[in-house]
């Protein structure tokens, strides 16, 4: 798998060493692996190869819990020598950013300790011959080169490295059994001796040796070891051997040790089976999709363990599926079930070595048998489980960490852990991320536990209640409760109690059980960071927040932002539904704002979105300048700037609704500049329903502060979207009223600007002529004001009329002046230019130069994700067509482009287009067709 093929042309290999000193090999040569941290950096990632190790977990894993100031630049720098040393290689290990994190990626058996599992693994297989199982742990060993990750320190590296040891002690052990077996018990004498005295109170270990010693010959030597372990038991322990070892001695005093259990048999000679699973739920409801995949990778398969994980947030349900789980799978292991709650979410989660104890005297281990040396009691541990079938489920685990020394090493045996935290490094079969019920399955568990009867009775009602309890399985399981409790409540009753916001989470509680609890426990254990960015951004009320939104109200920049916000993320405090955004459940963002309202000071809600309307002022301009082709704060190009717009618009105008709608003390001039800059934006891209809410809510700003400037703002978009919509009368009535504002204000500007509008609402109505004068009256006064941006717009309205009255000559001429206008990389003007210079040319008959523009200006559109331009482009590109003589190819521009009308609801383009499809069928000779193109054209006028 590693060699080189035949023939092939040899490539570097890269090693990645961590069970000794951490070290980096390339083709068989060392490389200086750099400082310390930087090489516990490389470990930390290594560690999770192929999988992405969030930077809160790197910074965790090489400074524990106090990071320097600098860390986390410390951290990237270190990251970039990394990504140096790892790319000398002609097949290199790669380090990727991932969000929120980097991510290590190359062949996992480039990294020791992944190789030595996949040996350990594989020499765990049924059946396979002991000759084989020895070669296969031989190998694995060989690749330790003294203590794992020797050179570093911290916390992380102590438990990683009692981990791996446990690892490799049961890796000879087994190795040493299946020595035995096959009759080499010199082999494996020398290497027990070193590791008995480095873990003296190791009893498998002893055991084994003293096997080995009397199989070699050796017995009284066997005997004399005995009693130095029961000697250092009843020095350091006060105890005495443990079973496996007292019938060893017996057996080889009396002589009959080849009579005695085999090496690998557990060491209680009765084993109890314990059944310590909590009841299931008798109305357990959903999940069923989940429940077939958990119970089959959970069945026993081939003698080796199985791990499953379900994750997920508060109250969605992960203790009840994993109960579930296991009981369907009881009669699988019918050695036992054993059960624990490591309350990992609360301040004093539960050790899981105290765990081990209480399983081992579950198992039947007597109380003075469990060793106290943690090393110890996990070897019997798995040593107990090596041959019987036994499921464990693990309940609340706090982190991956908490429970490597729970997980077998061989052995049929399942474990089933549920965790709110992410359980990034667990080596699980299948993990599950929980999330909230559907409709259906909220409706079933609303019907088991309050009763089918009342749900079927008002069914609109019951889907009031699930849609307040956000479907979070808890949430609904409460409601439920409280209705079947009340029986003179109607599920209507219910519902109108959970309507009311601010009440919400305290109806969802019935006896010690409620959703805000189980939410507290969460919040308690978020940094004062993460607490204060969980209440504050709760504030937004945007239904989803970007990096943007998050870095805006926090205050910080937006790396910093990114890690607070994931570690609400880790928490399950927030969602993140794809990479770099963020979402709030409602009953969430509920218990949030409470805590917002009892922990923040008054007027904190203006303070936040005001700072998030400063900063989408900021970028909505620098994004509009570089669309101008002008680079401008975070924007590099106008692509950067466009894929920014795209992506945050919705939640530029949700937060310019959020503010007005809040009465926040922010500046109108903010508000009032956004819709500005971000106006065109939304008409040119076809987000026409955004443009309305976001002119409207300035409008209401308008009015309630009784600005006319603001109005004046807000009711030229508005005229402007209502021509495009064929609401001739709605426009005719904002453009007025924006006329006079502009009038009393005395602004030249704005009244050049609702001229222009004016003009284009002329066009519409087709009234081409009176369109032309009003554009050459907007020229005039944006030319008197030297405005060069007004100019270029009204030229290209001037052009357009002048190209329908077939004075195309004279259009080219405006055109021509226009273009000399054009500032590099304006490429939304340049499109709209190409637009109507194709139009006229067409007009006048120069139909290979107008197909020519109109290709030029249709590749600028689609790559700027222009909608309605590219719609504009296709239809006229079918009008040339078709005047030039190719029906043909016109029909399908025309078509395509009259179906991106209806999508925009640009009802006067769709009409006036459908009539020139018609023209189209009946060139073709399809008359048919062509009737029912008119037709509908004059059923929708």
């Amino acid at each position: 798998m590693y060699g080189d093929q035949p023939g092939a042309k040899r490539r570097q290999r890269v090693e990645l060493r961590l069970l000794g000193p951490v070290e980096v090999w390339i083709d068989g040569g060392l490389l200086d692996a750099g400082p310390p941290r930087q090489r516990a950096v490389l470990a930390a990632l290594a560690v999770d190869v192929g999988r992405t190790v969030s930077t809160d977990a790197l910074m965790s894993r090489v400074w524990g819990t106090a990071p320097p100031q600098r860390g986390r630049h410390t951290l990237h720098v270190y990251i970039a020598r990394i990504r140096q040393l790892l790319a000398r290689a002609d097949a290199p290990a790669t380090l990727v950013r991932r969000s929120g994190g980097y991510l290590l990626e190359t062949e996992a058996g480039r990294v020791d300790v992944h190789r030595f599992e996949a040996l350990v693994a594989q020499a765990a297989t049924d059946r396979l011959p002991d000759e084989r199982r020895a070669l296969l742990l031989r190998r694995a060993l060989r690749l330790w080169r003294g203590d794992a990750l020797a050179d570093l320190s911290g916390d992380w590296v102590d438990q990683v490295r009692e981990g791996w040891q446990r690892r490799r002690l049961d890796a000879v052990l087994s190795w040493a059994r299946a020595e035995l077996r096959i009759g080499n018990p010199d082999g494996v004498i020398g290497q027990l001796t070193e590791l008995t005295a480095a873990h003296p109170l190791v009893e498998p270990l002893s055991a084994t040796l003293m096997r080995a010693l009397v199989a070699a010959g050796r017995g009284a030597e066997a005997l004399d070891h005995y009693s130095l372990v029961q000697t250092r038991l009843a020095d350091e322990l006060g105890a005495d051997p443990g079973p496996e070892l007292r019938d060893l001695h017996r057996a080889i005093l009396r002589g009959t040790i080849g009579t005695a259990a085999p090496a690998n048999a557990p060491m209680s000679s009765a084993p109890a089976r314990p059944a310590q699973l909590p009841a299931d739920l008798p109305d357990f409801v959903g999940r069923a999709a989940l429940v077939t995949r958990l119970v089959a990778a959970l069945r026993p398969s081939g003698g080796n363990p199985a791990v499953a994980a379900i994750t997920g947030m508060a109250g969605v349900g992960k203790t009840s599926l994993a109960l579930h789980v296991a009981h369907l799978l009881r009669t699988d292991y019918p050695d036992g079930q054993l059960f624990a709650d490591l309350r990992g979410i609360q301040a004093e989660p539960v050790d899981p070595i105290r765990v081990v104890g209480a399983f081992l005297r579950a198992l039947g281990v007597p109380p003075p048998g469990v060793p106290t040396d943690p090393a110890e009691r996990t070897g019997l541990w798995r040593s107990l489980l090596s041959d019987r079938a036994i499921l464990v489920l693990l309940d609340n685990v706090p982190d991956a960490g908490a429970i490597l020394s729970l997980l077998p090493g061989t052995g049929p045996v399942a474990v089933l852990v549920t965790s709110r935290e992410p359980l990034t490094g667990l080596p699980a079969t299948v993990a599950v991320d929980l999330d909230v019920f559907d409709r259906d399955e909220s409706l079933d568990l609303l019907r088991a536990v309050s009763g089918a009867g009342r749900v079927a009775a008002d069914p609109a009602a019951a889907a009031e209640v699930i849609d307040a309890c956000g479907r979070l399985p808890l949430a609904v399981r409460l409601a439920a409760a409280r209705l079947a409790a009340r029986p003179n409540w109607t599920v209507a009753d219910l519902a109108a109690r959970l309507a009311a916001g601010h009440r919400r989470l305290e109806e969802l509680r019935v006896a010690d059980q409620e959703v805000r609890a189980s939410l507290e426990l969460s919040y308690r254990a978020l940094s004062a960071a993460g607490a204060t960015a969980f209440r504050h951004l709760s504030r937004a009320e945007l239904g989803e927040l970007s990096v943007d939104v998050v870095a805006a109200m926090l205050d910080v920049d937006p790396t910093t932002a990114a890690g607070i916000a994931e570690e609400l993320v880790d928490t399950r405090l927030l969602g993140s539904p794809r990479s770099g955004r963020y979402r709030y459940h409602d009953l969430v963002q509920l218990f949030a704002q409470e805590k917002s309202t009892r922990d923040d000071p008054d007027g904190i809600t203006g303070l936040l979105l005001g700072r998030l309307a400063e900063a989408y002022r900021t970028l909505v301009r620098d994004a509009r300048q570089a669309g101008q082709g002008v680079p401008a704060g975070r924007f590099e190009d106008a692509e950067q700037a466009r894929q920014w717009l795209a992506g945050e618009c919705h939640l530029v105008v949700a937060a310019v609704l959020r503010a007005v709608r809040s009465r926040a003390p922010v500046d109108p001039a903010v508000l009032t500049d956004i819709a500005t800059a971000l106006g065109p934006y939304l008409r040119a891209s076809g987000e026409w329903d955004e443009g309305h809410r976001l002119a409207y809510a300035v409008l209401e700003l308008a009015e309630r502060d009784r600005d006319p400037a603001t109005e004046l703002v807000a009711r030229m978009p508005l005229g402007q979207l209502a021509t495009l919509r064929s609401d001739f009368d709605e426009a005719g009535t904002q453009l007025s009223r924006a006329s006079a504002l502009a009038h009393n204000l005395g602004d030249v500007r704005a009244e050049a600007q609702v001229l222009n509008l004016l003009g284009l609402l002329l066009f519409c109505q087709a009234r081409p002529v009176a369109a032309i004068e009003v554009h050459e009256a907007s020229l005039k006064l944006f030319s008197d004001l030297d405005d060069p941006a007004g100019c270029m717009a009204a030229r290209i309205n001037l052009a357009k009329c002048l190209a329908t009255q077939k004075r195309g000559e004279e259009g080219l001429s405006v055109v021509a002046t226009a273009e000399n206008l054009l500032q590099p990389g304006d490429d939304g003007s340049r499109t709209m230019l190409l637009h109507q210079k194709a139009r006229c040319q067409s007009s006048t008959g120069r139909y290979d130069e107008a197909l020519d523009t109109h290709q030029r200006c249709l590749t600028l559109v689609r790559r700027h994700g222009m909608r309605e331009g590219e719609a504009y482009v296709l239809a006229e590109l079918g009008v040339t067509l078709l005047d030039a003589g190719a029906p043909e190819e016109a029909l399908a521009h025309l078509r395509t482009a009259v179906e991106r009308f209806d999508e925009l609801g640009d009802r006067n383009a769709a009409d006036s287009y459908r009539v020139v499809l018609g023209l189209a069928y009946r060139a073709l000779g399809d008359l048919d067709a062509a009737r029912a193109a008119w037709r509908r054209a004059i059923d929708l006028t």
